[in-house]
């Protein structure tokens, strides 16, 4: 069992530096973009700048949401599990982000992630409920 958790422990914290890393680099970067949009002086005069806006809003929630789930990896890091109470919660949370911050791209692409998304949030809540249940009866 220790090996398993040790596995977690690494896995887990591997997955939150790397998404951490590329959540930084991703938001950087849309900063940059938002600062040139917001100083060309052409932010709000015409559809097509607008757009350009709401993209970049749409980008800086992805960046958002990068940094939410290295968080939850994080916190997986700390249990050495990943089925504690919380995180189901957690996963289904970040299916609904998800959606929100995709649905202007392609509704339905932004459906099925979601889906898939707090489908997984499902299959570990049940893997919790086992878990404890397991832990009860011992």
């Amino acid at each position: 069992m220790d090996k398993t958790r040790a596995k977690i422990k690494s896995t887990s914290m591997t997955a939150f530096v790397a998404i951490l890393a590329i959540a930084l680099l991703f938001g950087i970067q849309t900063s940059i973009n938002i600062f040139d949009w917001l100083t060309t002086g052409e932010a709000l005069s015409n559809p097509d700048s607008v757009r350009h806006g709401m993209g970049l809003l749409g980008d800086g929630l992805l960046v958002a949401l990068a940094v939410y789930v290295a968080l939850v990896f994080l916190r997986i890091n700390r249990e050495e599990t990943p089925f504690f109470a919380n995180l189901p919660r957690k996963i289904k949370a970040v299916a609904v982000l998800l959606f929100a911050t995709l649905a202007d791209e392609s509704v339905m692409f932004a459906f099925m992630l979601a889906a898939i998304v707090f489908c997984l949030g499902q299959i570990i809540e049940y893997g919790y409920l086992v878990q404890d249940e397991n832990f009860e009866i011992i």
